[in-house]
Order: structure tokens, then C-alpha cells, then sequence
């Protein structure tokens, strides 16, 4: 079975720090960390999330080929780590993912001057609000 891919933008500081962070603790055959650039690469890959915008927001693909993005891949990314992935799988349910997702547009939209703050260089696209 193939494991969940977390999508990155490899052009996004803050995306590469996050995505370096999250390889570091969950073994890639739970949990690979591809950069959306390289997403043609692999065909199953880049038919799973055909059509989609790649740009406008963190993509997690799942084992079963459904795709969450936003607030929802980050939770559902979370229920690969240890101790924390039990805070995630409570909200990886439609209800936690309306919960979370203005956090996660809000670090979205600030995610340059986030950056910034930790020294993390991010060239990457402004999100669409």
C-alpha cells in the first residue's frame, strides 16, 4: 500500500522547513514529503490530484487516493506523529477541519512575514484570499 503524501511547496521556506520537520519524525513508508514541482514526476500522483491548485494550499494525498487540502492535510499529515497524532486524528473530521482552517489561512496569508520572523526564506506565491 502506497503511504500518505504530504504535498509541499518546494519554493516556500516555511513549507520545506515544515516538510524537513515532519520527514524527520514519521518514516517515509507512512508519510512521503513530495514538493508539488516534482508532482508530474510520479503519474498515479499527479492523476490523484489533477485539476486541482496546487498552489493555493498544502495537499495531502492519501493511501486510499482521496485528497485533503488546507487545514484538513495538515491534520490529517499530524496523524502520523507520535503523541500529537492522537490530538489530530480528534480533529481530522469535518467539524475540525472548519475549526482549524481560518487558522491555517491566516498563516497561509502571513506566511512571508512568518517567515521572515524565523529566518526561514519564502519565495513563494501570495495565496489567493
Amino acid at each position: 500500500m502506497r503511504p500518505d503524501t504530504l504535498l509541499i511547496d518546494g519554493d516556500c521556506g516555511i513549507c520545506r522547513a515544515s516538510g524537513d520537520w515532519l520527514a524527520a519524525r514519521v518514516p517515509p513508508h507512512e508519510l512521503r514529503v513530495v514538493e508539488l514541482q516534482s508532482v508530474t514526476a510520479d503519474a498515479e500522483l499527479a492523476a490523484a490530484v489533477a485539476g486541482r491548485r496546487l498552489s493555493d494550499a498544502l495537499h495531502l494525498v492519501r493511501s486510499d487516493g482521496t485528497v485533503a487540502a488546507g487545514a484538513a492535510a495538515v491534520i490529517g499529515a499530524g496523524r502520523h506523529l507520535p503523541l500529537l497524532g492522537l490530538a489530530a486524528a480528534v480533529y481530522d473530521c469535518p467539524i475540525g477541519h472548519a475549526l482549524w482552517g481560518p487558522a491555517y489561512r491566516l498563516v497561509a496569508r502571513n506566511r512571508h512575514r512568518i517567515g521572515r520572523a524565523m529566518g526561514i526564506e519564502a519565495v513563494c506565491a501570495t495565496i489567493p484570499r
